[in-house]
């Protein structure tokens, strides 16, 4: 895509995940093109498919029994390559479709569109399934995926896991600041018999409406918050500071000093709140994560087999992928991740209140809201 200022100044919006500051009729400005990476990750969910298949779980079965206990780490590593590989390659699309021309990029792109077709009907013959349900499908979960774009939900979703991937430095201050503290109750709560009861007995759907539960709960304790934040840099940014925020960027020459400071409205405000929201959910997740991971890894060591049926009344149940079993269970996962989520919502709410954990983990994402009002400015201007 050979990119004028316009479109230099359209495509650093959206990477900062602020598409809603991008004017709307130009939206759909090469959405062929901006879309190719998403049906890159498309491919990926049809590899992710025959992953889940029969036949490939029969044959990693097979391969299994001259593996010993390898065959769970094969597993592993199959499934990592199976979701690295199409993020790798759609993040190579998307630096190539910002270079070439609009010819190239738009029929590449539409031979990705195409390709992804063919291949869910060649995979639907392979497996008997209905040719035309599939190439319904197939279309459908295209156009899904270029809605995602023009809408720029999108951008949004490509930003958060960009800061996601450059947020994992930040796990050591994780770690050595808000971690101990709250660890400490979790591990507490981590060795009585109640936490694993309750985690056993609610099951996957369960678990996963009460981990909606807690980040909707963490969602409204923010929001007034990010609200604040957002008045605050309407209010105080100076044109001096607005010009040093966008310094760097295809903006830098805009004429910000003249502009009154007209606050963010609509669109634009949900789009900033979003943003700033959905960079903490992240941090929030990577704390549990990192909570999740300590305790499954106590729980192998400190919790035998005996302890866990006494509580249970049942053994440990190894969870299952391609046919074989993982070394680990599915009761100490469930119960690691039940205690990991409430962890981290004491993580964000301390991140809100407390000033060290604020300054580490919140107050950075700020910079995020003052970027967005110095873009509003200088486009305003």
């Amino acid at each position: 895509m050979a990119l004028s200022r316009t479109d230099l100044v359209d495509t650093w919006l959206r990477a900062q995940g602020l598409p809603y500051l991008v004017p709307r009729e130009r939206r759909a400005h090469d959405l062929l093109q901006r879309a190719a990476p998403a049906t890159v990750l498309l491919f990926g969910v049809l590899v992710l498919g025959v992953l889940g298949g029969p036949s490939l779980a029969a044959a990693v079965d097979r391969a299994g029994d001259p593996l010993g206990a390898a065959s769970g780490s094969l597993v592993l590593v199959v499934l990592a390559v199976a979701i690295v590989v199409p993020v790798v390659v759609a993040a190579w699309v998307h630096r190539r479709m910002r270079e070439w021309s609009d010819p190239r990029g738009r029929s590449v792109a539409l031979g990705l569109a195409v390709a992804y077709a063919v291949c869910a009907a060649v995979l639907a013959l392979l497996t008997d399934e209905g040719l035309a349900l599939v190439i319904a499908e197939a279309v459908g979960l295209l156009l899904v995926a270029h809605l995602a774009v023009w809408s720029g939900l999108a951008s949004v979703v490509a930003w958060a896991a960009r800061w996601a991937w450059q947020s994992v430095g930040a796990l050591q201050n994780m770690a050595s600041r808000a971690l101990p503290v709250i660890l400490v109750l979790v591990v507490f709560a981590f060795f009585s018999t109640e936490a694993w009861q309750i985690a056993d007995s609610m099951g996957s759907r369960r678990q996963w409406a009460l981990t909606a539960l807690i980040a909707l709960i963490a969602i409204l304790a923010m929001l007034p918050v990010a609200r604040g934040e957002l008045s605050t840099a309407h209010r105080d940014l100076t044109p001096d500071q607005v010009h040093a925020l966008l310094v760097g960027t295809p903006l830098e020459d805009a004429p910000t000093g003249t502009v009154s400071g007209q606050e963010l409205a609509g669109g634009g405000r949900l789009n900033v709140l979003a943003v700033l929201i959905v960079a903490h959910l992240i941090q929030a997740a990577m704390f549990t994560l990192v909570i999740a991971t300590l305790l499954v890894a106590i729980g192998r060591i400190a919790i035998t087999d005996a302890v866990v049926r006494t509580w249970l009344s049942h053994p440990r149940e190894p969870y299952q992928l391609l046919g074989q079993a993982l070394p680990v269970d599915q009761q100490t996962v469930r119960t690691a991740l039940l205690l990991g989520v409430i962890g981290a919502l004491s993580f964000v709410l301390s991140s809100l209140s407390d000033a060290t954990s604020r300054s580490l983990f919140f107050d950075p994402l700020v910079e995020r809201v003052k970027v967005a009002v110095a873009a509003h400015r200088a486009l305003a201007g």
